[in-house]
């Protein structure tokens, strides 16, 4: 154990290979300069991160970084590493962070059990290739914020709260990733935080695809969907799905005019279903239970009506939210609790059955 780090590096094409980094008061190992290799090195119960690096053109290989207080490995303003082959597990915050980060090959790395998340790229991280990782029992597995044009292809999720988030974020790409009990979420107040992506139909949840259509007016989304996700749609029918055990089953962002009828979305990590700025849509004979969060969650969304609808005992908050949406109609539908959160949101309710309403 040292008072300030276990090895600094601020030098270049050095070799730093087989060492133990144990309980310092900062790091394990800071790499401040660029073209080193740090491989083989174990890195456990240090008090910020195993691993920072603050450099570029390294490689990052077959270190196990576990149990330390922020990051598995760090990565701050640092371009065109390599890192592969890592074990990341336990850590107190990321398994592997990125800020400011452009052009690294992050693959088959394995980030299980982390507080927050499994990897996540963050303020101007671009052109990032994230591809074969293991991302399980994590927060989020891997969450990209505020960070555009990144790829993540073939990646693993398995009961993570939510497998991938894109907030606030344009233009990534997201291929063949396979997520067991997790699913996807979008979040970001411009449009081009939703219709930007690339998410392709080989991307799985519990073995079914996720349908992410954007820009599209008329049509029906095919029948075993494990998520659906509508972004700038109009005039789209949801019916009949099974939509459960993952982190939403349906996300409609700026999206009108639109039909969901006769679905379960149950058992979900998030939300059964989220809107955000979308307007003059029906639910209709839809199952929204058992949740973990929300059974609808209604944001900057008006003028939609809920017919005929369960949405009860939904876990830890509300059975239906809204804030900032207004004219909102709920028929002959069933709640536990309403939660509205702020002076210009309503809700018209007609002939309903629910426990308890609360305006904020």
């Amino acid at each position: 154990m040292n008072n300030f780090g276990g090895l600094i590096i601020d030098s270049r094409f050095n070799a730093i290979k087989n060492n133990t980094c144990t309980s310092n008061t900062f790091g394990g190992i800071f790499i401040y300069d660029n073209s080193n290799i740090v491989k083989n090195n174990t890195c456990t119960g240090n008090n910020d991160n195993g691993i920072s690096i603050g450099s570029d053109s390294n490689t990052i290989i077959n270190n196990t970084s576990t149990s330390n207080k922020n990051a598995g490995i760090s990565f701050i303003s640092a371009d065109d590493n390599i890192l592969s082959n890592n074990t990341c597990i336990s850590n107190n915050e990321d398994g592997i962070y990125l800020k400011g980060s452009k052009n690294n090959e992050i693959s088959n790395n394995t980030c299980n059990s982390n507080y927050k998340d499994g990897i996540v790229l963050k303020w101007g991280s671009e052109n990032n290739v994230l591809i074969k990782n293991t991302c399980n029992k994590n927060w989020v597995g891997i969450e990209i914020y505020w960070s555009d044009s990144n790829m993540i292809k073939n990646n693993t999720y398995n009961s993570n709260d939510i497998g991938i988030q894109l907030s606030f974020s344009t233009k990534n790409i997201l291929l063949s990733n396979t997520m067991v009990q997790c699913g996807i979420l979008l979040n970001g107040d411009l449009l081009n935080h939703w219709n930007t992506h690339n998410i392709d139909i080989c991307n799985t949840i519990n073995g079914e695809p996720v349908y992410y259509w954007k820009n599209v007016s008329g049509g029906t989304i095919p029948s075993g969907a494990g998520e659906v996700i509508l972004a700038n749609c109009s005039n789209i029918k949801i019916y009949d799905q099974n939509l459960v055990n993952a982190s939403a089953g349906i996300l409609l962002g700026f999206t009108s005019d639109s039909l969901v009828d006769k679905n379960i979305c149950s058992g979900n990590r998030y939300y059964g279903i989220y809107l955000y700025n979308s307007t003059n849509n029906w639910f209709t004979n839809t199952t929204c239970t058992l949740n973990y969060h929300y059974g609808i969650y209604f944001d900057s969304s008006s003028k939609n009506i809920i017919d005929n609808c369960s949405i009860i005992s939904n876990s830890n908050f509300d059975s239906y939210f809204i804030e900032g949406s207004e004219n909102n109609v709920a028929i002959d539908t069933i709640f536990n609790t309403i939660d509205i959160h702020d002076p210009t949101s309503n809700l018209i309710i007609k002939n309903y059955l629910h426990i308890q309403a609360n305006y904020f």
